[in-house]
């Protein structure tokens, strides 16, 4: 085994430890903010052109009000059916991702960043076709809570709201 690979394994191992034994408190869905997918790395625009072309999407955290700021996620992001075109690639901002948005993806972000967080971006390869097409960020299929969790900036586990992001390629969605 690879020691790249060694310390992956080794960190998710340590994060799945940190989320049994973390403390949970009463944190109610969204108390960590919103994690979602947008054309752009500050969470301002959430239509997603669908050019016959590689497309870049972008996965934002953006926190709630009073919420410190966080220093992990753990969610997954797999493109919609109703998208007629084709997964590609991940590219990670942070050096410490395990998974891929498609089936599950834990990301550490090495300290504690207050929001908007880019997290992830999604390379795609578009049909040019969409038609208005709902791609939402889900739980991590291993998330024994159900939810998209975010570790806090006081050692939390809190929840976070899944935005979406709508993909169209005419920009003519209601």
């Amino acid at each position: 085994m690879s020691s790249s690979r060694f310390i992956r394994s080794l960190l998710l191992f340590l994060f799945l430890a940190l989320l049994s034994t973390a403390p949970r408190t009463a944190q109610a869905q969204g108390a960590g903010g919103r994690i979602g997918i947008f054309s752009d790395t500050f969470g301002a625009d959430c239509a997603l052109s669908d050019a016959a072309a590689p497309n870049f999407w972008y996965i934002v955290h953006t926190r709630a009000r009073g919420q410190p700021g966080a220093w992990q996620s753990r969610f997954s992001a797999p493109l919609p059916p109703c998208y007629p075109g084709m997964w590609l690639a991940d590219n990670n901002p942070f050096p410490v991702t395990i998974g891929f948005s498609q089936t599950g993806v834990t990301i550490e972000y090495g300290r504690c960043l207050t929001t908007p967080i880019h997290v992830l971006s999604v390379l795609t390869f578009g049909g040019g076709t969409s038609p208005c097409c709902s791609y939402k960020v889900l739980p991590h299929p291993a998330a024994v809570s159900g939810q998209v969790e975010l570790g806090d900036c006081e050692g939390r586990v809190v929840f976070v709201d899944c935005g979406e992001g709508i993909i169209n390629h005419n920009a003519t969605c209601p």
